[in-house]
């Protein structure tokens, strides 16, 4: 009886490690690319996220006046969703 219980405990670690990790490379893929997109272009903001984060998610970038918002949208393990996002003020 013990070793299931210990088979489930230490997968549900895994999974929840593994949604982690890709909680951070989502949060690191949103803040380069909206540090990216202070100067340059958006394609080359979403090449930066896309770089971290890999080819799989999506990156949306809005420009809204003084404001850039970067969204990161990729799935974890067993496709649970990670979203993270980053503000960043645009040059003047």
């Amino acid at each position: 009886m013990v070793l299931p219980a210990m088979a489930l405990l230490l997968g549900f670690i895994g999974v929840a490690t593994q949604y982690g990790v890709a909680m951070v490379r989502a949060q690191d893929a949103a803040s380069a690319s909206a540090r990216v997109a202070i100067t340059d272009s958006n394609g080359m903001a979403r090449e930066a996220a896309l770089t971290i984060v890999g080819d799989g998610a999506s990156v949306d970038i809005v420009r809204d006046g003084e404001w850039i918002r970067v969204t990161v949208e990729d799935t974890g393990p067993w496709d649970l969703v990670v979203r993270a996002s980053a503000v960043t003020r645009a040059q003047d």
